[in-house]
């Protein structure tokens, strides 16, 4: 199975470097503007999934820890002071049209019209030097993540990002957020009388406009099962080979119904611990203790299975065929005569990136707890597709 999707990711870059090596002919420069931007607007049209970790600056968790441990009152900064430092990861977060010439760069930043200066790290987090993320809000979604203190990271961020980042003073449209981050901040309105005002404005209308809520669910075990190997307190031995994977490709397509074959696979879902309603509970309350009475947005179940247990983080099509073809060696080794029995011809094939549920219309769902895991069926609800195509 490794092998055949490195021979048809392979063929995949063959097409696609014939495509380019068409588009690029040599009478592109001749072609009026109009259409030119045009081409530009559409190669820039891409959905991504921007990784951003928000910390407090050096400075300010001094200030924090040393007003934490005197227990006294966090001190009120001004609205205006960054006190945040945004920490990107991702394989492919740069543009590669700002490469390209001067009129691709600019239209470009045009549409990427947030420039966010950041530090950037690899897949495995380590720095790679301070640079600017350029996205937009319309198209991009952020996947959030923010550390304590709360108020100086998650909050702070999200004002500049509206009032000083934006020129259009829009801000964070599409945000994907999992259960830590839902934990911290639903912890912190409690101190929202240390609030700036403008702080407090910033975050309502922000929260208030969103346009899509991705609740991320993030199992690094349970698309494989071996009974007691697989140390998660079930017998149960099965190959969900229909469960996402996740990769640290930020640009994907979405697909309005996964288009596999994956009805008996959606009866038995293990995720992290935790309903999967859940979340959308502690969503709606933090919408409510931040003084949200009405938002306009979907919110739906973000499932991909998290692969960094027993891999390092996936960049390319060859770490993706090094994954399967590690997966399935196992299978064969310790999934006994499931894997004997097993007609491969008629698996359903596996792909990168993730799963989309409407949350809001699984209420009710009942789980079956295994300690760190949850089984839970999911078939009477068809997710649609992210799909990632790896490099």
């Amino acid at each position: 199975m490794a092998t055949q999707l490195l021979k048809y990711l392979a063929s995949f870059r063959k097409d696609q470097a014939a495509e380019s090596r068409h588009s690029i002919s040599t009478g592109f420069p001749s072609l009026p503007k109009e259409l030119r931007l045009m081409i530009w607007g559409h190669a820039l049209e891409r959905q991504r999934m921007l990784h951003i970790r928000v910390e407090a600056k050096p400075e300010i968790a001094k200030l924090r820890v040393t007003e934490h441990r005197a227990r006294i009152s966090f001190s009120v900064i001004p609205a205006s002071q960054e006190t945040f430092r945004a920490i990107v990861t991702g394989h492919g977060v740069i543009t590669e049209l700002l490469s390209v010439n001067r009129e691709a760069r600019e239209e470009t930043l045009r549409f990427q019209r947030v420039h966010l200066p950041c530090t950037f790290v690899d897949a495995n987090q380590n720095e790679m030097g301070s640079g600017t993320l350029h996205f937009n809000p319309e198209h991009d979604f952020i996947r959030l993540s923010s550390q304590w203190p709360f108020q100086d990271t998650f909050l702070n961020f999200i004002h500049h990002l509206k009032t000083k980042f934006d020129p259009r003073h829009i801000g964070l449209l599409n945000l994907a957020i999992d259960q830590g981050g839902l934990d911290g901040n639903f912890m912190f309105p409690s101190l929202l009388s240390n609030l700036n005002d403008e702080v407090k404005t910033s975050v309502k209308e922000t929260l208030t406009q969103l346009h899509e809520v991705f609740l991320v669910n993030e199992p690094r075990v349970g698309r494989q099962l071996l009974s007691w190997k697989s140390g998660v307190g079930t017998t149960e031995v099965l190959y969900t080979r229909s469960f996402p994977i996740n990769s640290a490709v930020s640009t994907f397509k979405r697909i309005k119904r996964d288009p596999r074959a994956i009805g008996d696979d959606l009866k038995k879902i293990y995720t992290s611990t935790g309903s999967v309603t859940r979340m959308l509970c502690e969503w709606q309350e933090l919408l409510t203790k931040y003084g949200v009475t009405s938002s306009r947005a979907k919110c739906k179940l973000l499932l991909t299975f998290d692969p960094r247990l027993s891999h390092d983080p996936i960049v390319d099509c060859t770490d993706g065929a090094a994954f399967l073809q590690k997966e399935q060696d196992q299978w064969i080794a310790e999934g006994g005569e499931h894997a004997q029995n097993e007609n491969l011809e008629k698996a359903v094939p596996s792909v990168f990136g993730f799963w989309l549920f409407p949350i809001e219309e699984m209420a009710g769902l009942e789980s079956e707890s295994f300690g760190a895991l949850e089984m839970t069926n999911l078939s009477g609800h068809w997710p649609e597709l992210g799909l990632v195509e790896l490099p």
